[in-house]
């Protein structure tokens, strides 16, 4: 089975610890089924395309996850069985495992409410909410029109690009200006900066206001938030992309399927008191 790496860091999978859960769970599933998973780095100087293609028709690969990062693949697909992680894929339209990001946001929220936050600020990144498909915005203006008009904030989608140190001072500057105009008791997030734009905005985490985040499975693990259960997403990524060749089911699909996997939530130091285990 081919892991494909769309990611401009060839060792991103290893390096990062908000993506390694995906390939551990990947890599931990093939091992208990007998496959060997072998990633390809499709932006190894001299690849193409074609060349991709080439390398896994000559290795007699049948199954590939596509990863995060890469909007547009041009494979021969025709002998595939192909599974993409997450929503940034655009074309070709293959089954999908991703995050429910809906229900996370959903029990994010509801935990809050839960444990007494009042004035609960969605921020989070317009790229996350195209990948879902807008079903975070939907989420966060419904939470918006339920809440009564004296603990309404308006919920920030903010512009995170990371090409350039201006791009990040951009990005960070719309949060701190939206933090000190709306001044929310606890901030909803998907940012591992979340801590660092609160305390340039004036407040203390804890003490002044709250910070959970929606997918702290390994990188912010010590935050409230949600655990996302990225190796459990690698995992169903390959149970299906298996099924599929079981199957005999090659080739972009005609209707592809989303399988949606939902987070849990884990307790930590960014809320001011230890909060229930909500499910």
């Amino acid at each position: 089975m081919a892991w494909l790496n769309n990611h401009t860091e060839k060792i991103a999978w290893q390096k990062f610890k908000f993506l390694s859960p995906y390939l551990e769970g990947a890599r931990e599933r093939c091992l208990q089924l007998g496959y060997r998973l072998e990633e390809i780095w499709v932006h190894e100087p001299g690849m193409t395309m074609r060349r991709v293609s080439d390398i896994i028709y000559q290795r007699g690969i049948e199954a590939v996850i596509v990863t995060q990062f890469a909007k547009h693949l041009r494979l021969n697909w025709d002998h595939l069985a192909a599974v993409s992680l997450e929503g940034t894929l655009l074309a070709p339209r293959l089954h999908r495992v991703m995050t429910d990001l809906h229900f996370n946001l959903q029990l994010a929220c509801k935990v809050a409410k839960r444990a007494g936050y009042r004035r609960i600020g969605i921020c989070l990144d317009q790229n996350l909410d195209r990948n879902s498909s807008h079903s975070c915005r939907a989420e966060a203006n419904f939470l918006y029109t339920a809440t009564p008009k004296s603990d309404r904030v308006p919920p920030l989608f903010y512009s995170w690009e990371t090409r350039t140190m201006q791009d990040r001072e951009d990005g960070k500057a719309q949060v701190v200006a939206w933090l000190r105009r709306y001044r929310p008791d606890v901030i909803v997030g998907h940012s591992n900066q979340s801590i660092i734009w609160a305390e340039a905005a004036g407040f203390r985490v804890p003490g002044d206001i709250g910070v959970i985040h929606i997918a702290n499975d390994n990188d912010v693990s010590d935050w409230a938030g949600i655990c996302s259960n990225r190796r459990e997403i690698g995992a169903t990524a390959v149970n299906l992309a298996i099924s599929l060749v079981q199957n005999h089911q090659f080739g972009v699909p005609k209707i592809a399927t989303n399988t949606l996997i939902r987070g849990s939530w884990r307790p930590g130091r960014t809320l001011l008191i230890p909060k229930p285990n909500v499910r």
